[in-house]
């Protein structure tokens, strides 16, 4: 044995990576490794089974995620309401044959039968779905499968070697959750999210905006409730605030690698018990089944942009909306209703590099997103914090920031045009006009305007994002300019005929209940900062950190550390000085503040802690300004 390779293996086996030392061995000899699946989370099931079997989220790929009912069988109520079944089988390739069978629950009668041979010479994919008509009207139906497991080469490999890990198992052909298709009509709903995008690029969206028109509703005072993408997100799906839903960021800090609560009732899950076949795509491993993002979802894809992807475009806006193309029109042969999509597009997020076409200059320099980020980590210092931003400017090449900008505009215009592709295939496809479809920037961007970078403040650059609302063509909804991002839950239930959970912060669009209290958090472990508007006046006000939570009463009652005032009007102007507001006022944004988090006041310790992604490496984020 060669001595460098002798060197690596005792290395190996000091550490007591066992897999590690097989899998090396088994690669040397040529022998295929054993394929296996991690299962991520265990969730509900679908309010229209009745199986008490788990629903489990798998990760078949590194991209691939998959909800798998842990059984060889379920059951549907005897009052679905549904005409067909879309039945999910995951992993078809690990067996010779499978077949699928439809039987009277209580005679055990079988209604119908598919029966698939497998032909191992082709490629499948990780999913095939197969479509029943449901025989039984007023009667449980059971859905049962049966799979001849194929013969391998590996069969006589120590299987123990390959389940080191309790999440991880040896992969073979199960059973899917399934999606029903309903017999009354539901309209398709689309939710695109877009990171990092500000209000203020309505010129660099003029060609999604065109394919919105006339028909889509643009508040001019938008708002979301976190100020990065996990929180942001985590209130989208929920319909609350960061503090509720408790999900801001894994592995920020001592106590944070928790998921969504997982009480909280998401926008895929409500849909999926409607009837909905639910169909998630994201580019951020932020926003992943590992942190709860994956409940109600039927299909979910990770379509990760990682930093070389700015220059080679592998992975981006076009190729995301090309893979949802593609699911759509999978999609409608088997259906024209009751569809629900989630996209996220990561390309305005730094580092800001439009395709490169699109960079007109002589000169091209790569560099310049690593020396803006250089210099604006040596003007912030090791011990910086959100009091350190909203007292100072970032000592920052302004040519450099301007630059980083343009860029950031090209990028903004290369997504939107890449959305517009998408609504003209809607269109085309005939789903446009019923549609309801929600596009949102997750959060800003900031570029030292005010004394912050990237997305980390309670000013409007970071908290007012783009927001656009398409709503279905026989509604009458008044047009709203003040739309908060928890507020989508409560519409998409109200649009359904679904209850509104009551953990609910936000209301539906369709309705006036609105009550001009808007509130915003950023729970980081330097502080807890909180935005609250009201009569046309804002507050910010900084308190002691309790992160991952909010203070704790005796943190209230201490007061804030830093309290700041504007008047909207004089911001939309251009005036961001602070502005004098009588005491009476101030008391009430003050007041309205240590209600909403001494009342709401609770401590989330999940039972289950988040996983990392094994694709979201601590270069990876570094690369993309997290770390």
């Amino acid at each position: 044995m060669e001595r460098s390779l002798l060197k690596k293996v005792l290395r190996t086996a000091r550490r007591g990576d066992l897999r590690s030392l097989w899998e090396g061995m088994i690669s040397r000899l040529q022998i295929p490794i054993p394929e296996t699946v991690e299962v991520i989370t265990e969730e509900k099931s679908p309010c229209w089974l009745i199986s008490s079997e788990t629903r489990q989220m798998f990760r078949l790929t590194e991209s691939n995620y998959a909800p798998v009912i842990d059984a060889s069988r379920l059951t549907l109520q005897s009052e679905t309401n549904a005409e067909q079944i879309e039945v999910p089988i995951i992993g078809i390739h690990h067996s010779d044959s499978v077949s699928l069978r439809q039987i009277e629950s209580d005679s055990g009668k079988i209604l119908a039968e598919t029966s698939i041979e497998i032909d191992h010479s082709f490629d499948y994919p990780p999913v095939l779905w197969q479509t029943f008509d449901l025989a039984c009207d007023d009667r449980a139906v059971t859905i049962q499968i049966s799979a001849d497991d194929a013969e391998s080469s590996w069969d006589v490999i120590p299987a123990h070697l390959f389940e080191l890990d309790r999440r991880t198992e040896l992969a073979s052909t199960k059973l899917g959750c399934p999606a029903i298709i309903p017999e009354r009509p539901q309209p398709p709903i689309l939710l695109i999210s877009i990171d990092a995008l500000r209000y203020d690029c309505q010129e660099e969206l003029r060609p999604m905006i065109d394919e919105l028109e006339p028909d889509a509703i643009f508040p001019s005072e938008p708002r979301t409730q976190g100020t990065w993408t996990p929180p942001s997100h985590a209130s989208m799906f929920t319909g609350t605030h960061p503090g509720k839903h408790g999900y801001v960021g894994w592995g920020e800090g001592k106590g944070d690698k928790r998921p969504i609560d997982p009480d909280l009732t998401t926008i895929p899950e409500l849909l999926s018990d409607a009837g909905y076949k639910c169909s998630g795509l994201v580019s951020h491993t932020r926003i992943l089944p590992e942190f709860g993002f994956g409940r109600g979802f039927h299909r979910f894809y990770s379509d990760r942009m990682s930093f070389a992807d700015w220059i080679t475009r592998s992975s981006d806006a076009k190729a995301s909306v090309n893979t949802l193309i593609d699911w759509i029109e999978k999609d409608l042969n088997k259906r024209e209703h009751s569809l629900f999509y989630f996209l996220h597009v990561f390309d305005p997020h730094y580092p800001y590099i439009p395709p490169t076409e699109s960079l007109d200059s002589p000169t091209i320099d790569f560099t310049k997103p690593k020396r803006y980020w250089s210099q604006r980590e040596a003007a912030r210092g090791d011990n910086w914090s959100y009091l350190d931003g909203a007292r100072g400017d970032l000592d920052i090449d302004p040519h450099l920031s301007e630059e980083m900008k343009s860029w950031y505009a090209k990028s903004v215009t290369y997504t939107a045009n890449q959305i517009a592709k998408l609504l003209q295939y809607l269109k085309r496809a005939g789903l446009f006009d019923h549609a309801l479809i929600l596009i949102t920037g997750d959060h800003g961007e900031e570029f030292g305007e005010r004394g912050f970078t990237t997305h980390n403040s309670l000013y409007d650059e970071n908290i007012r994002p783009f927001m656009a609302i398409k709503p279905p063509a026989d509604s009458d909804w008044d047009s709203r300019e003040q739309v908060d991002a928890i507020d989508f839950l409560p519409t998409i239930a109200e649009l359904v005929n679904a209850e509104v959970p009551k953990h609910c912060d936000g209301t539906a669009l369709q309705t006036d209940d609105h009550n001009g209290i808007r509130i915003t958090e950023r729970i980081y472990p330097d502080w807890y900062n909180v935005a609250v508007e009201s009569d046309g006046i804002k507050g910010i006000f900084t308190y002691e950190s309790n992160y991952p939570d909010r203070p704790c009463r005796d943190g209230i009652e201490r007061g804030p550390q830093l309290s700041e005032y504007y008047r909207l009007e004089r911001v939309r102007s251009g005036n961001y000085g602070e502005a004098d507001i009588a005491p009476r006022q101030k008391n009430k944004l003050q007041t309205i503040i240590e209600e909403f988090v001494v009342d709401t006041m609770k401590e989330y310790t999940a039972d289950v802690t988040a996983s990392q992604p094994s694709s979201e490496t601590m270069s990876h984020l570094k690369d993309l300004g997290y770390k």
